[in-house]
């Protein structure tokens, strides 16, 4: 059994006996006893036990690229898009992942010019995947070229997709922020956008673009996750709802299938701490003020699918936060000013460097998220309380999670992560000897053995004591 890997100081003493001289490899201080010498050498050797690395699980990396490359027609068209500027390969950063029956879907957000597909996909054989390795296979645009080659202006198209997930009912849903030149500061060149496709058919079934009414000046849409039932498909019955995060308008947009309308909530969690929009990845500093951003529904109970919570947090925050949602499904209840429904959980997941991006939940109720200062995936039990000692660590990997940005969860439980080098690409430069860009999956069911947020773990009595604040 693994165990489960908690990050601790060595103990104020070992600065002390720091200042040893060491003859014949033994460790001796000066003006102490043979017997006190002994005492420190074991003393020193538990602080090295306590700083000792930990054993995490391993994700297995089933694609890897130094840069991306379309499927394109032909090479003609290939040398068409490099001589005119649509397909420049050190500008095409992949961001968020989706998966669907033998497909990878991934996102490529219009950081800057020369981004041919904003959604592609990628065929996945669990059987070759083992075999050979990790690949790096050429990008197929989705649904097919015609939606990624627009004119100017036309925005009946995809422009610039950050995160699209995948229901019960076999359908992928498609934020599009209509933003181009994002790492640049953006610009608005088409609305927001939902789109709806048929996986079976790979058509649209829906369109909806997000009125001004929902959004802000500076929205930027760019997390979403989905609350459907999923025994309603399609029908005048379907009840789902969609919850989009407006990490820079901190705020969240709902909207309902039924309906097809949505509105927006405000609330003062939706707001990034200014005490946690200090970044490190890699050694590189960086500060982001990023409003809500990870959402993650509790699993769903068949017999009452409208009593779920969400689970929510900023970006640039320690914390994570809850609400109901029955309270977000209703237009005036959410908007209530002295709604006392929205919940701080009791303790922060962590102290410096333990903001957390993108996020998903297991249908054993284990919230799963990335740990972008850390190159880690972090995980807690739900039916836990929220303190820092049962926040755990399941994937660590400065190598093959360098910024993990995106994660989801299939419906076999298998967890996907996609790590970018987003903090090399907008603060520095990605190198194109490197693999800068990955797929990863791993087994959650086995993974989580053994670690704190194992569904049979039983907590310690130190870890349900409240940690002081720093």
């Amino acid at each position: 059994m693994r165990i489960s890997c908690v990050s601790h100081p060595p103990p104020a003493a070992a600065s002390t006996y720091i200042k040893e001289k060491v003859f014949d490899g033994q460790l001796f201080v000066a003006g102490r006893t043979p017997t006190e010498q002994v005492k420190m050498r074991l003393l020193l050797a538990l602080c090295l036990l306590a700083v000792a690395p930990c054993a995490f699980a391993e994700l297995q990396e089933i694609f890897k690229w130094k840069q991306v490359d379309f499927n394109f027609a032909n090479d003609s068209v290939r040398q068409e898009a490099l001589k005119s500027g649509a397909y420049d390969p050190k500008n095409a950063l992949p961001l968020g992942i989706a998966y669907y029956e033998g497909r990878v879907f991934i996102s490529l957000p219009k950081w800057k010019p020369g981004t041919s597909a904003t959604l592609v996909t990628v065929p996945y054989d669990a059987a070759k995947a083992t075999e050979q390795g990790a690949t790096s296979p050429l990008l197929n645009p989705y649904p097919n070229w015609s939606w990624h080659q627009r004119p100017e202006g036309d925005c009946d198209g995809l422009t610039s997709v950050f995160r699209m997930q995948v229901d019960q009912c076999g359908r992928l849903w498609v934020l599009d922020s209509g933003l181009e030149n994002v790492a640049t500061g953006g610009k608005q060149v088409c609305p927001s956008q939902l789109l709806i496709f048929d996986l079976k058919s790979d058509t649209l079934l829906r369109r909806y673009r997000i009125p001004k009414t929902s959004l802000k000046d500076n929205s930027f849409l760019a997390a979403l996750t989905l609350d459907v039932a999923g025994d309603q498909c399609g029908s005048e019955q379907d009840d789902s709802f969609a919850y989009f995060a407006d990490i820079y308008g901190n705020g969240l947009i709902v909207y309902s299938f039924k309906d097809d309308r949505s509105y927006r909530v405000d609330h003062p969690y939706f707001m990034p701490d200014p005490l946690a929009c200090k970044f490190n990845a890699g050694g590189i500093n960086f500060r982001w003020v990023d409003g809500v951003f990870g959402l993650a529904l509790s699993p769903l109970v068949p017999s009452d699918p409208t009593n779920r919570t969400l689970y929510f947090h900023p970006m640039s925050s320690f914390n994570e936060f809850s609400v109901p949602t029955y309270i977000l499904r209703n237009e005036t209840a959410a908007n209530q000013e002295d709604n006392d429904e929205f919940k701080v959980l009791p303790e922060r997941r962590g102290r410096k460097y333990s903001q957390a991006s993108a996020s998903t939940m297991s249908k054993e109720g284990i919230l799963i998220y990335n740990l972008v200062s850390r190159n880690a995936i972090g995980c807690w039990n739900t039916h836990q309380p929220h303190y820092e000692g049962l926040c755990g660590t399941l994937y660590q990997n400065n190598e093959t999670l360098s910024l993990p940005n995106d994660i989801t969860i299939d419906e076999e439980n298998h967890i996907w992560v996609l790590s970018d080098k987003l903090h090399k690409y907008l603060y520095k430069e990605l190198s194109p000897e490197e693999y800068n860009f990955r797929v990863l999956r791993g087994d959650i069911n086995k993974d989580v053995k053994g670690t704190s947020c194992d569904p049979e773990y039983k907590p310690k009595p130190e870890e349900l004591e409240p940690k002081c604040a720093p």
